[in-house]
């Protein structure tokens, strides 16, 4: 699983990442495969330590996966409150990603947190 790992209610998993300053969600099913995004959109918002108030996004699907605009900046010293929406727009679940779990490798398309 790529990305800060956390388990949803229906033995799923989901893996938040940072890749080239955007937040990117990926979907495993229950034997941690990777599969298709089961929801259309979710919105984040965090508190990043080097500027006052909240930074928000919406993140769109992007191949199998969920991806917000390049809005993330350095230190990943925080967390990250993400709600699921579904196609018509209502909440599917609210989760808690803590960034500083991450570690920093370097990949080809750029640098991944």
């Amino acid at each position: 699983i790529v990305g800060v790992k956390v388990e949803r209610g229906d033995g799923t998993f989901m893996g938040l990442a940072v890749e080239g300053n955007s937040l990117d969600l990926r979907f495993y099913d229950n034997e941690e495969q990777l599969m298709a995004a089961p929801v259309s959109r979710a919105t984040a918002w965090w508190r990043p330590r080097n500027k006052s108030g909240r930074e928000r996004v919406v993140l769109n699907v992007a191949g199998e996966e969920l991806r917000s605009p390049a809005k993330v900046r350095p230190p990943l010293v925080l967390s990250v409150m993400l709600t699921l929406l579904d196609t018509n727009g209502s909440a599917a679940g609210s989760f808690r990603f803590n960034l500083s779990e991450l570690s920093k490798t370097e990949t080809t398309t750029g640098e991944r947190y």
